[in-house]
């Protein structure tokens, strides 16, 4: 089989999963620095999951954060905190280390879920990247309902 034939049946695959993905989607806040962000979403009620689209670079070590809260109406429902290096499964990853300065690049399902009743909400997101030169290309945070 040539390269050309090996390669179409797989990003045929990619796009299916990604289309599957994308049904899911809730709610998608594009991060591209530090700081605070806000979404609101609709949400069927059960589980929510939540999916990180991480593209970083940094130098030695570097902590990660997202601290979600989530409201219905002025209540606050929870809080998760989420470690977007703390991951069930990853596609697409890369990692390259240039010289001590690493660039790291992955879709995730991130170790944090929660459950919640069918309804509007709203969320509040905190990311942090605490290191030694530390570059945010992207630290996309997705909020998605499983599939079952």
């Amino acid at each position: 089989m040539s390269k050309r034939n090996l390669f179409s049946p797989l990003v045929f695959l990619l796009m299916l999963f990604m289309v599957g993905c994308a049904r899911n989607e809730l709610a998608r806040i594009p991060i591209q620095k530090i700081g605070q962000f806000e979404t609101e979403f609709s949400h069927p009620g059960g589980e929510l999951d939540f999916w990180t689209d991480f593209d970083i670079e940094f130098a030695g070590e570097i902590s990660t954060i997202y601290t979600i809260e989530i409201y219905q109406g002025e209540e606050q429902i929870t809080t998760l905190v989420c470690d977007p290096f703390g991951v069930e499964e990853s596609l697409m990853t890369r990692n390259v280390d240039l010289n001590g300065l690493l660039k790291v690049s992955f879709l995730a399902l991130m170790d944090c879920v929660t459950v919640l009743p069918e309804g509007i909400y709203s969320a509040s997101v905190d990311f942090l990247a605490v290191g030694d030169e530390v570059k945010i290309f992207r630290a996309d945070l997705i909020f998605r309902q499983p599939q079952k």
